[in-house]
């Protein structure tokens, strides 16, 4: 099982020879996606490989969320779920958050920030720099219920990554149709995200591009409900059934 990619960092001549004769003993491989089996490909391995590794059972993930989260006196937040490091790329998330409410007027919705790490101090640093004040909310570590109860909750979910093999919470949210602003680098991007359909893709450094999509989608209330009803054409591929179909497919006679 595998979900990593060629763009992924950068490769070595050496390591990636030492990598495809370590695939020699496997008869079959189940990968995330269409990047995912071009990187085995590429290291020469020919034997059947499937899709669907990188998939989680939505209604799991539904019933988690069903109890709904604590009333807000506010919109539905913008909301980032993940660690506080490096590549998650946060801080230039912040600063896209600041540029949207300082180009597109202050009325901007909430970003609720779900997670934590060894960058929270430089997150929140960053947060009164900008004099965001009230209107990015720190929740921490949540349980998978209190993740799935929240992400019921929200408006859109931001997926900044400038290095992401795949990218689960994007799975987690075709359960409750929720509209995606991704990064390209996003594993999950080429396969869950459709541009112009659920949710829009922007490259990760570019924060007035974050910005101006965060604006396109707070702005109107057509096109989010024209990404919710986009994203129910797409759930099927988010759900554990991929996995499933993707396992019969390698233990089929014919694989």
């Amino acid at each position: 099982m595998n979900d990593s990619k060629f763009s992924d960092k950068p490769r070595g001549c050496i390591t990636e020879s030492l990598k495809g004769a370590a695939l020699l003993p496997y008869s079959g491989a189940l990968v995330a996606g269409a990047e995912h089996e071009a990187y085995l490909r590429f290291l020469n391995y020919a034997r059947p490989v499937a899709q669907g590794y990188d998939t989680v059972s939505l209604s799991r993930v539904r019933a988690a969320g069903s109890g709904g989260a604590p009333t807000r006196e506010s919109a539905p937040p913008f909301l980032f779920v993940g660690r506080f490091v490096e590549k998650k790329n946060v801080l230039t998330l912040i600063d896209a958050y600041a540029h949207c409410r300082a180009n597109f007027g202050a009325g901007i919705r909430d970003l609720v920030l779900v997670g934590d790490g060894p960058l929270r101090a430089d997150i929140e640093q960053r947060i009164i720099q900008h004099g965001l004040g009230s209107s990015v909310e720190l929740r921490g570590f949540l349980s998978s219920e209190d993740t799935a109860r929240t992400m019921a909750d929200a408006y859109c979910l931001l997926v900044p990554s400038t290095e992401d093999q795949w990218g689960l919470v994007v799975n987690e949210a075709q359960a409750f149709h929720l509209p995606v602003i991704a990064s390209t680098t996003l594993g999950a991007a080429n396969v869950l995200v459709r541009s112009g359909v659920n949710g829009l893709l922007v490259e990760p450094s570019n924060a007035r591009g974050w910005s101006f999509a965060m604006n396109l989608i707070d702005r109107s209330e057509q096109l989010h409900a024209q990404f919710k009803l986009g994203a129910r054409e797409i759930e099927a591929l988010a759900d554990v059934s991929q996995f499933v179909s993707g396992v019969e497919t390698l233990l089929s006679p014919k694989s």
